[in-house]
């Protein structure tokens, strides 16, 4: 599949990475790895999520954490 990115999106990825979005992506991902642990200065952790329902589901998002988790949702909407 192709796109492309706008001229505002290649500003935003080169101003938040300090790379251009073409050199992004051509780089392999431990090259994209060892590149943002030098930036950060701290050494990546990938955690597995405590919830057992998210462990195989194949999400990117979901094995990072970047998803919220369900109980602090259910308790607000079973609060209404």
């Amino acid at each position: 599949m192709k796109f492309k990115l706008s001229e505002k999106s290649k500003s935003n990825i080169r101003s938040s990475t300090g790379l251009k979005a073409s050199d992004i992506s051509s780089m392999d991902f431990s090259e994209w790895d060892e590149y943002l642990e030098n930036r950060l200065k701290k050494k990546l952790q990938f955690t597995m999520p405590s919830d057992p329902r998210l462990i195989g589901r194949g999400s990117i998002l979901l094995f990072l954490g970047r998803i919220l988790d369900i109980a602090p949702i259910n308790r607000y909407f079973c609060r209404l």
